[in-house]
């Protein structure tokens, strides 16, 4: 079975003073992860799933900008963690939470039908 992705913005890897804590998560999980350098579209997305064999409904975007929400549905994410920004209220088809940091990222992450977003079901 093929597990998710994490697909981060590269400007907050590279900002974001808590990355390498993420990354330290992300690495005793053996859970992937993926910069982001692109303009919100789902194409990078689908893009990005292709080339790692990633399943979207275990994969996650984790951003800034609420614009990656349209994208990341399309695509079929699991969900959308924003840092520092507020959820725009509804249902997006996809989870969208908010964090404050990188390093909180995790916390957040609650798939619809719950459980762990690095767990398979």
């Amino acid at each position: 079975m093929s597990r998710g992705l994490l697909l981060v913005d590269e400007r907050l890897l590279a900002e974001d003073p808590t990355a390498p804590a993420l990354a330290e998560r992300l690495r005793l999980r053996s859970a992937p992860l993926e910069a982001l350098a692109v303009p919100p579209h789902h194409k990078p997305l689908l893009a990005a799933l292709a080339r790692t064999g990633a399943d979207p409904a275990q994969t996650w975007a984790v951003v800034r900008d609420a614009a990656w929400i349209l994208p990341a549905t399309t695509a079929g994410l699991a969900g959308v963690v924003l840092i520092g920004t507020a959820a725009p209220a509804g249902d997006h088809g996809v989870v969208v939470a908010q964090a404050d940091c990188l390093a909180d990222t995790t916390r957040v992450m609650i798939p619809r039908a719950g459980g762990c977003w690095h767990d398979p079901r």
